[in-house]
């Protein structure tokens, strides 16, 4: 599997054409979503946020809400500076 986050250039330049095509590349994009990866009983899981200037158009904040608690976190971050308060909520251990 192959999984990316969408940057700052895919917004200033057809956001959705960019999503189309990299999905068309067999690439997951993870926007505010995430991926659980699990062999045996162990799981991580594999998250990305929206990068923090998609705010001047008008999507949503980086947010991860939706990933399960109470697991390590591999948070996929374009612009890290604010990486620390969108992960603060579910404890992540490492960013990337």
């Amino acid at each position: 599997m192959t999984v990316s986050i969408p940057g700052n250039h895919e917004r200033f330049f057809d956001y959705q054409e960019w999503m189309r095509h990299l999905e068309m590349l067999a690439m997951r994009m993870l926007s505010n979503s995430h991926v659980v990866l699990r062999r045996g009983n162990a799981e991580i899981v594999l998250a990305g946020v929206i990068d923090v200037s998609a705010r001047g158009h008008s999507a949503p904040p980086p947010d991860l809400a939706e990933a399960p608690a109470n697991t390590p976190i591999l948070l996929l971050d374009h612009q890290p500076m604010i990486a620390e308060k969108a992960a603060a909520p579910k404890q992540v251990v490492i960013y990337l």
